[in-house]
């Protein structure tokens, strides 16, 4: 799941990819600067009304984004943590907990 960008992955993640294949490292020069590039990219537990599920989230990392919290909650996810967030519920699920406390 692409956050910000219209659900596409993120150009400034795009560039330093492309950047770092460029650049001819070695293999494993190539997997290291890899993994701090992509070090954005986060699982995350989403609860919805019809199940708990792990997605694979990319965050936006362009200049002056939103933070974390932000760019979900602009995805109709609400965070469970604002620091580091690593469950989100949905709008959805949220709506269901909301009606059974009212009734219950």
């Amino acid at each position: 799941m692409h956050l910000g960008h219209n659900g596409q992955s993120c150009p400034v993640q795009r560039d330093a990819l492309d950047d770092v294949a460029m650049a001819g490292a070695e293999e494993e020069d190539l997997a290291e600067d890899v993994s701090g590039i992509m070090g954005s990219q986060d699982t995350l537990v989403i609860a919805h009304s019809n199940g708990v599920f792990h997605h694979h989230i990319q965050w936006c990392a362009c200049p002056g984004s939103a933070p974390h919290h932000i760019q979900l909650f602009r995805h109709g996810l609400f965070s469970a943590s604002v620091i580091r967030p690593n469950t989100a519920f949905t709008f959805d699920v949220l709506d269901h907990f909301y009606m059974d406390a009212m009734e219950c």
